[in-house]
């Protein structure tokens, strides 16, 4: 997709900003489902667990917890993580899921 410039990104900035999240959040979607990891998660040993079961979260949690992590970092929910031990954002209290560290075992 060609905006033919600045002039054409400003006149269409929605859509300019949906064609950069939407693949974004799709392929962060597609690690997660497939290893609860993205590639940064697993550089640092992290992966995302889903606090009732212990688990890789459900798919659709997944593409919810996405969706609210677009949002409440726009407003603000990445705050809460500095005032919780735990350091969980909204979007993970939300759909009750954690980032949790891997065990490794030597």
């Amino acid at each position: 997709l060609v905006f033919s410039g600045r002039e054409g990104f400003a006149a269409h900035k929605m859509l300019g900003w949906i064609y950069i999240l939407l693949p974004l959040a799709i392929v962060e979607i597609l690690f997660l489902f497939k290893s609860a990891q993205t590639p940064g998660m697993k550089a640092y040993g992290i992966k995302l667990v889903f606090l009732p079961t212990g688990q890789k979260p459900p798919f659709t949690t997944i593409i919810l917890r996405q969706i609210l992590s677009k949002f409440t970092f726009l407003l603000f929910g990445w705050i809460v993580l500095f005032f919780r031990k735990d350091a969980r954002n909204l979007h993970d209290l939300i759909v009750g899921t954690a980032l949790v560290y891997e065990n490794k075992e030597s």
